[in-house]
């Protein structure tokens, strides 16, 4: 969230927890309601950046590819809070490179 005005922040904060919570209820089937619960408690505790980190963790240790509409709001979240160079963001595309390689997803 670099060169945002401190002003902004709240803004910031409240688009970032609407698309995490949005992602939660993607269909797919990739996050058990243990994997749910547990993002939605970092977003009730206002805790963003965890929850973001945690929801890209369990997508990236799947090992399979997400969508590529997942994987853009991944990313556009990731920027959105200053966390595109984060590990789990990193693995996700390279998931998604992965499998682009092989002509599948």
């Amino acid at each position: 969230m670099k060169g945002i005005p401190i002003s902004d922040y709240s803004a910031v904060l409240a688009e970032a927890s609407q698309r995490i919570a949005a992602l939660l209820g993607a269909p797919g089937g990739r996050l058990t309601p243990s994997d749910v619960e547990e993002v939605q408690s970092f977003l009730k505790a206002r805790e963003y950046g965890l929850a973001f980190e945690t929801l890209a963790s369990i997508l990236a240790d799947g090992g399979d590819p997400v969508c590529l509409t997942v994987l853009r709001e991944i990313d556009g979240i990731a920027e959105l809070l200053g966390l595109a160079d984060g590990p789990f963001v990193t693995r996700l595309r390279q998931i998604a490179g992965q499998s682009a390689g092989t002509g599948s997803a």
